[in-house]
């Protein structure tokens, strides 16, 4: 059995590849393509439109994982059925549930791909992109280095040492110098709100004026700095939360509910997260029923063009309710797993249907 497992997985395999491999390439000329747009804005070249979009690959993985898993079980054992390779191990004894359970493994170790990809991967890889890219773009003077971002105008300069949840300043210092050069006031701030590119709240914060008859210390619980950056340099102090890993997500949801903000967008985010390895799981579940039943004896590209219907009915179900939701301000947890819950029932009524 241990034979027949591997060549089953090794066929669907080979379709995940194929599929994976084919997507991918379309999806990254598109986003380099619109890349091209960018070029020759500030310092962004072709070079690095082109590591923008490898870095954005493990991203792209993620959100193809639940199309690959339909379309590459549908493919694989498709290519067995063609083969009469099927019925050939029904016809020795083996029965349907445990071909079904070789497919399935491969779907479960597709999962676990997943997974690692959205909480390790994905995440550091996307927040250096979208830092690179932004530096890039800047017209600006502006720097990314060991101890946090740096920004100029003219006498003034300031240093971001950190963003908490890739949004919120922290370790802040603010350099005024006058026209001689020499040092005349320094802020620095644990964290802060930006209200707007031109404004910033600054809190706990410690502000020296030094002048000929000395140096002066202030204690401030907030102050507002009139700030120097444009909308395009504030961009670069933020990521989108779809660059997060599940725990960083998950900790900044407990942030913003701490401290009275809304959450509902982050909140989707999350559990769109959370729901996509399952997502991908129970694609693998709904194909397997397909080729025992009405596809067994379809041509491949009938199988395809099945399969790639149910996957964008799956979508935009899925992008209609996620609106719906937030605009109604319904449970983003709910419109998140209607759509996955209404799948796997369809999936369980296959299979006992054909399995």
């Amino acid at each position: 059995m241990k034979i027949l497992d591997r060549y089953i997985a090794t066929s669907v395999l080979a379709s995940y590849g194929l599929i994976l491999s084919l997507f991918l390439a379309i999806f990254s000329i598109f986003v380099f393509v619109e890349e091209l747009d960018q070029v020759g804005t500030g310092q962004y070249t072709l070079g690095h439109a082109a590591i923008h979009v490898l870095l954005t690959l493990p991203g792209q993985l993620i959100d193809l994982a639940p199309i690959t898993a339909l379309l590459g079980s549908i493919i694989g054992l498709g290519a067995l059925a063609n083969h009469r390779e099927l019925v050939a191990m029904q016809a020795v004894g083996i029965t349907t549930l445990r071909i079904a359970w070789s497919v399935l493994r491969v779907g479960i170790l597709f999962m676990l791909t997943v997974v690692v990809f959205e909480e390790y991967i994905h995440p550091p890889l996307a927040k250096y992109a979208h830092n690179q890219r932004a530096l890039a773009l800047s017209e600006s003077q502006a720097l990314l280095g060991e101890h946090g971002f740096w920004f100029h105008e003219h006498s003034r300069f300031i240093k971001v040492g950190k963003l908490r949840f890739g949004k919120i300043p922290e370790d802040i210092d603010v350099y005024q110098f006058d026209e001689q050069g020499e040092l005349q006031t320094f802020t620095h701030a644990r964290t802060a709100d930006i209200v707007n590119p031109n404004q910033w709240i600054l809190r706990n914060v410690d502000q020296k004026i030094i002048a000929q008859s000395g140096v002066t210390v202030q204690h401030f619980e907030q102050l507002v700095w009139d700030s120097f950056l444009s909308t395009h340099q504030v961009d670069i102090l933020s990521t989108s939360p779809h660059m997060f890993s599940l725990s960083q997500l998950y900790s900044y949801l407990q942030y913003l509910n701490e401290t009275g903000q809304r959450s509902n967008r982050i909140e989707l985010v999350f559990w769109q997260k959370v729901a996509m390895p399952f997502t991908t799981g129970t694609m693998v579940l709904f194909a397997i029923p397909f080729i025992f039943g009405p596809l067994r004896v379809a041509t491949a590209g009938k199988r395809i063009l099945i399969g790639s219907g149910i996957a964008l009915a799956f979508y935009f179900l899925n992008q209609i309710l996620s609106h719906v939701g937030i605009l109604f301000e319904m449970s983003p947890m709910v419109t998140t797993f209607t759509p996955l819950s209404i799948m796997m029932a369809l999936a369980l009524w296959l299979w006992r249907k054909h399995i």
